[in-house]
């Protein structure tokens, strides 16, 4: 090869490994600046994207033009290439209606209350509003609830705005954790977001709790750097943690514990919905999703390379959600645990068989649910049975908290989540509950 030849190669494996990042780059400046920054900035910027000192915004992977969540209608038989990662809603109508049943039932529980408010956190593309009001329409078409979203993505909101364009919907655009409607009677609700919450990482090395924060590293690559944690990320860790093995990584969501006080305290009477995935017995940390049409570049385990300067704000950081926490920091503000219990034991206890065979016939006889065919004709897969499985074996957990209500026996909580049952695996995480 020639001098020449060999120096072009040379500049194009460079250029490889040292993309121009806008993103990247702002936070490299930070890291430099700093000489690290705590893991939940890192997934921060890397998510939500990140304001440079000059007041020029980089996007990160929720608000990028280039992220598809699940696809406008997409099918879950979809090639995984196609978007950068789906949700439930985005693949069985089911899990929206069952939620809607939920809260037809919640506003029953407060006697039909007027003022009754349902405020969405994190919405996507709008697609478990959309079912949630289609399924409020079937259920309870007298119920006229106020149904606001609070949302931070400008590019979601646009997704948003345009799938509930039929609906008078409020968007509020905000940060939840930050924002939230005032003395709301009524229910706040959430799906996948807590997992979207930036989370700090720790560990136990030799009996002593280790911090993870990022490093300017080299080219291309992001440094993983262990500290010893301060005093207050230890005392957290010990609070909302408690005893775990050495070594194993733990998501330490403190400003999870922030959004669920911001909840407790603008919600003046009513209920918090919170589903999410739930982790099996072993596994712990975060994740790294995103598309494989993005040529993202990935570790030696083939996994999505979380240090990656070019992966930065084209895939997207989640970190395990922990329910316990939700648990500890609601009571502390006064929420109230009514129900928590796998996905499955939730459609369980709403009979999802038969609702999801009820649904599907009114589609195909067209009576008296002509919204049915936007639903399930759009290009969503959509068959009784197919939606059934997704649901009752769906590794997802439904925690409901109230407030200022006497105790009510929620249909949803027929069945409660136990960790022993969580073991089982999700289609037998659940257990009916003494009467």
């Amino acid at each position: 090869m020639s001098e020449i030849g060999a120096s072009e190669k040379l500049a194009e494996k460079k250029e490889a490994q040292n993309p121009e990042n806008p993103l990247a780059q702002a936070i490299e400046k930070k890291v430099k600046i700093h000489g690290t920054i705590p893991f939940d900035q890192y997934m921060s910027a890397c998510n939500y994207g990140l304001t440079d000192e000059g007041g020029e915004t980089h996007p990160g992977f929720y608000n990028s033009e280039s992220t598809v969540i699940g696809g406008q209608f997409s099918s879950y038989t979809e090639k995984s290439g196609k978007r950068d990662f789906t949700t439930l809603p985005e693949q069985t109508p089911l899990f929206g209606f069952l939620m809607a049943k939920q809260i037809v039932e919640m506003w029953e529980a407060l006697d039909r209350d007027e003022d009754f408010k349902i405020v969405e956190m994190g919405a996507g593309n709008g697609t478990m509003a959309y079912d949630i009001l289609h399924g409020l329409r079937y259920f309870a078409p007298e119920m006229q609830a106020k149904y606001t979203i609070v949302e931070q993505s400008p590019e979601l909101v646009k997704k948003q705005r345009e799938r509930l364009k039929d609906f008078d919907v409020e968007i509020i655009e905000a940060s939840a954790v930050e924002q939230l409607p005032e003395n709301v009677t009524g229910v706040f609700i959430s799906n996948e977001l807590l997992d979207d919450i930036p989370a700090k990482m720790v560990r136990k090395k030799d009996g002593r709790w280790q911090e993870l924060f990022i490093g300017e590293g080299g080219e291309g690559k992001f440094q993983e750097v262990w500290t010893d944690a301060d005093s207050q990320v230890s005392d957290e860790a010990d609070e909302l943690i408690g005893e775990i093995d050495d070594e194993s990584i733990y998501p330490l969501s403190l400003q999870g514990k922030e959004w669920i006080k911001k909840i407790a305290s603008s919600l003046k009477k009513g209920f918090v919905i919170t589903a999410d995935y739930y982790k099996y017995k072993g596994s712990n940390g975060f994740d790294v999703y995103g598309s494989s049409d993005k040529k993202l570049e990935l570790d030696e385990n083939g996994n999505i390379e979380y240090l990656s300067k070019n992966n930065a704000g084209q895939a997207q950081i989640t970190s395990s959600p922990s329910f316990r926490a939700l648990h500890k920091s609601g009571a502390e503000e006064g929420l109230k645990t009514e129900v928590d219990v796998t996905l499955g034991g939730f459609a369980k206890s709403f009979d999802s068989n038969k609702l999801s065979k009820d649904l599907w016939d009114e589609f195909l006889m067209e009576k008296p649910f002509p919204e049915a065919k936007v639903l399930f004709g759009s290009g969503r897969d959509y068959e009784a049975y197919t939606a059934r499985m997704k649901v009752a074996t769906s590794n997802f957990r439904v925690l409901i908290q109230s407030k200022d209500i006497e105790t009510v026996r929620l249909t949803g909580g027929k069945y409660t989540f136990t960790d022993e049952a969580m073991d089982l695996g999700p289609r037998d995480g659940f257990k009916p509950v003494d009467n």
